[in-house]
């Protein structure tokens, strides 16, 4: 007796085309799955990144703006053959100092001199604040 019986190979078949499509049912809901996953930790890493960077960040603080002046402005590369200016301004609340960074948009324009900036920060933790613009003094 070479192979099988017509009902053992009608069975193996039956049996095959269920295993295929079980199969196929649960790789599309684990695609599924994993790309409502991928969606989620897009979305939660979007909005700590805007947190962090933007005013996100002042969400039910209270906040208020103030004059900084430059301390430093310094020259770095950015992407290639481009520059941008890294400035580091300071100012002052209560009579404590605080400092801040920001890179600025465009290549390096300005005098230390003739620039000020305007700073948001949070009144409850100025430690917390943001670069709103830059001002030129004429």
């Amino acid at each position: 007796m070479q192979g099988t019986s017509y009902k053992q190979g009608d069975k193996m078949q039956t049996w095959r085309k269920d295993f295929l499509a079980k199969r196929k049912a649960e790789r599309k809901s684990f695609l599924k799955w994993l790309s409502l996953l991928a969606l989620g930790f897009t979305i939660a890493g979007y909005l700590s990144y805007l947190f962090f960077t933007d005013d996100l960040q002042f969400i039910g603080l209270e906040t208020k703006i103030t004059r900084a002046e430059v301390i430093r402005a310094k020259k770095v590369p950015y992407m290639k053959n481009s520059w941008r200016t890294k400035v580091t301004y300071q100012f002052e609340v209560d009579g404590q100092k605080f400092v801040g960074q920001y890179l600025s948009k465009g290549p390096p324009k300005f005098i230390l001199q003739k620039i000020s900036i305007r700073v948001k920060y949070a009144r409850s933790n100025p430690k917390r604040n943001k670069f709103v613009e830059e001002i030129y003094n004429r």
